[in-house]
């Protein structure tokens, strides 16, 4: 029996004879539902959320340098030049933003009429231009890519899960710090730069599957499923793997806490250097450890090369805009290691010398 599609009535219809079958009560059912039809978040509007905003932080920064390069005083010529080319990076980015805030106003059931007005355009041309397949493959580009040119971040960011990504039944998996990851983040993309940051470790030390396994005291397939992405290690475990790699488990340890959604460490301690440095250093292992000549041109050059060798070397406090330039070269999220920098400057103002390893709270979205 068909039932009244009003959530608070869910009363049995009694359909006509002839005619298109009934799904309301009457006028008061059929304007409820459909308040309520809008009111209620599409499944994709969370994804696209989070979208629009990763872009108009992109473009705040490539604005930001816009800026800087247009008061650079340089006769030579060479700096109307970087503007040109910073300046078709902001129009690029003001694009991909336009298209995001479309697909999320869709997504919220937003009138066509409505978002053809707010962008002074026909719904014809919403139509045809801003067609959803269309902004899906542009998404996936800027994802996949950096960018259209295919000089941007490197890694896609932790917890941003791809256009048209699959998704599956979050799991958990125990280690320092309690349970898995709380509900509503995709765990199968903030999984993925842990994968990368162990399989790039097993590259580099050149150890078969067999030798890992009895170095980690588990089966080769298990090491194997683990190096592929398709089982999220314990903390034990994944230790074990970054220590019979030669790597360093601190690097590795706020990979394996994003992954599992964490947000409080096992031992509350301040920060200091050190502890950004290991963030950092996560950062760079999840993005298969590229060469600092390949970060400074995904920094559009706005590093140097000894920037980033101070930044991965952590002996001091980098100034705060060359991290995020670092991170956001890296594809990560950089107002999520702010605090880490501001307690490691206070840290360290407190008492000079090299940087030291320690333990603070690594946000879930760090890398991403």
């Amino acid at each position: 029996m068909t039932r009244c599609k009003n959530p608070k009535c869910r009363e049995p219809l009694v359909q006509n004879r002839s005619g298109r079958p009934k799904q309301h009560c009457g006028k008061r059912c059929r304007d409820a539902a459909y308040r309520a039809g809008r009111a209620a978040a599409a499944p994709e509007a969370e994804r696209y959320a989070h979208y629009t905003c990763r872009m108009a932080e992109d473009l705040a920064r490539r604005t930001d340098a816009l800026l800087r390069a247009a008061h650079t005083d340089d006769r030579a010529g060479g700096t109307p030049l970087h503007v040109l080319r910073l300046a078709d990076e902001v129009d690029r980015g003001l694009r991909d933003l336009r298209a995001a805030a479309v697909q999320l106003a869709r997504a919220r059931k937003v009138r066509p009429s409505a978002i053809a007005e707010a962008m002074a355009i026909t719904t014809d041309r919403l139509r045809s231009q801003w067609s959803p397949p269309a902004i899906e493959r542009r998404m996936h580009r800027r994802f996949t890519l950096g960018g259209h040119d295919g000089e941007g971040p490197l890694a896609p960011p932790l917890g941003a899960r791809l256009p048209c990504a699959p998704r599956r039944r979050e799991d958990t998996a125990g280690g320092p710090g309690g349970p898995g990851a709380p509900p509503g983040q995709d765990p199968e993309a903030r999984a993925v730069p842990l994968t990368r940051a162990l399989a790039t470790l097993h590259r580099a030390s050149g150890r078969s599957l067999r030798d890992l396994a009895r170095g980690t005291g588990v089966s080769a397939s298990s090491v194997s499923r683990v190096l592929a992405g398709k089982r999220r290690p314990s903390w034990t475990l994944t230790r074990r793997l970054a220590e019979a790699c030669q790597g360093d488990p601190a690097d590795v340890l706020p990979l394996w806490r994003a992954a599992n959604g964490l947000t409080a460490p096992p031992i509350a301690a301040p920060a200091t250097p050190g502890t950004l440095r290991e963030a950092l250093r996560g950062l760079h292992l999840a993005a298969r450890r590229p060469e600092p000549a390949a970060i400074r041109r995904a920094s559009r050059d706005l590093l140097t090369a000894e920037e980033i060798t101070g930044v991965l070397d952590g002996r001091r406090l980098p100034a705060w805009p060359t991290v995020d330039r670092f991170v956001h070269a890296l594809g990560g999220r950089p107002e999520t290691y702010l605090p880490l920098w501001h307690a490691a400057r206070v840290t360290s103002l407190a008492s000079p010398g090299p940087a030291i390893a320690g333990t603070a709270r690594y946000p879930a979205d760090a890398f991403g």
